[in-house]
């Protein structure tokens, strides 16, 4: 007579140990695909902050070697008053250059760069500024002060989910580096 062997699953071990590996795999792919949602979101908030900064960069880094800063509250506006939301001036290589917010394709306002009227976007699609804000000091060659520009951004990095929009507010200062005493 053959004996039988006891070693080995019964069909109920087998299905309990199936239906738990299927809950645990179900619950860390869930998780998996949060976390991947997750990420995308925030790669686009920093591509729209990197837009964001990229954008500033060159408009400080052009203001600050350029010349011929607008003057008067009408021009650039007043660090006491409103400010101006463009601003004109010429730069380093004598190019007449204008900073100004123009709409982009749908409702998102971007900034622009003109250099003798040639038009080139500073800032991503994914990104909506609302305000562009220059403040200007210092640049009437009777004043007994270096000229300054004060810039204020403001806007909201766009989302795939409305809800979900980043707003930011950013403020820097430019100085001219030609002495204008």
């Amino acid at each position: 007579m053959l004996k039988r062997s006891t070693k080995g699953f019964t069909l109920i071990e087998l299905m309990v140990a199936m239906g738990l590996f299927a809950t645990v795999m179900t619950i860390a792919s869930g998780a998996y695909l949060i976390m991947i949602s997750v990420n995308r979101e925030a790669q686009s908030i920093t591509r729209g902050i990197n837009s964001v900064s990229y954008a500033l960069e060159i408009m400080t880094r052009n203001i600050r070697t350029g010349t011929g800063y607008p003057s008067g509250p009408s021009s650039c506006g007043d660090v006491h008053g409103a400010g101006a939301d463009s601003m004109t001036f010429t730069d380093v290589a004598g190019d007449q250059v204008t900073y100004s917010l123009a709409p982009s394709v749908g409702t998102a306002h971007k900034i622009v760069q003109a250099v003798n009227g040639v038009l080139t976007d500073l800032t991503d699609p994914s990104v909506d500024i609302s305000t562009l804000t220059f403040y200007c000091t210092g640049a009437l060659p009777s004043d007994a002060y270096q000229a300054n520009v004060i810039l204020v951004v403001s806007g909201k990095v766009l989302s795939a989910k409305a809800t979900k929009d980043k707003e930011f507010i950013v403020q820097t200062t430019a100085t001219m580096r030609a002495l204008d005493l």
